[in-house]
């Protein structure tokens, strides 16, 4: 399979990218029963997970060619920081202005879903 040959990074980012096109879609119906926020919620938390891991991925190998350990950790913050202020993002767009075109809950649970998938590769590879 190709994805041994591949950093863990850009494994997460490819399993994260086929959960939320398959999450997606799943509650592809909800477009037709005006609830359109939970695919959105989905798409969005998958798309932002993805993206994150490819920056992530970036900064690592950055970090690897110049030896030192600040990128690494640089990476991790901010996709934190990232990930956490657009967790807030929804929840004050919902709160504040009612505005429920992605679902706080969806894109929460996407998140969650990227880090235990993240966790689980990185045991995988430490056990390899």
């Amino acid at each position: 399979m190709f994805l041994k040959k591949v950093d863990i990074h850009i494994k997460a980012a490819i399993l994260i990218a086929f959960i939320a096109i398959i999450g997606f879609a799943t509650t592809v119906y909800c477009f037709f029963t005006n609830y359109m926020e939970l695919p959105l919620g989905i798409l969005l938390g998958g798309a932002m997970m993805f993206v994150l891991h490819f920056i992530t991925h970036e900064l690592v190998v950055l970090d690897a060619r110049k030896g030192s350990a600040k990128f690494t950790i640089t990476a991790i913050i901010i996709h934190n920081v990232i990930a956490i202020s657009s967790i807030v993002l929804l929840g004050m767009l919902y709160y504040y202005w009612q505005i429920k075109i992605f679902n706080l809950f969806a894109y929460v649970g996407v998140y969650t879903l990227d880090v235990i998938l993240f966790a689980m590769l990185h045991i995988k590879d430490k056990n390899n």
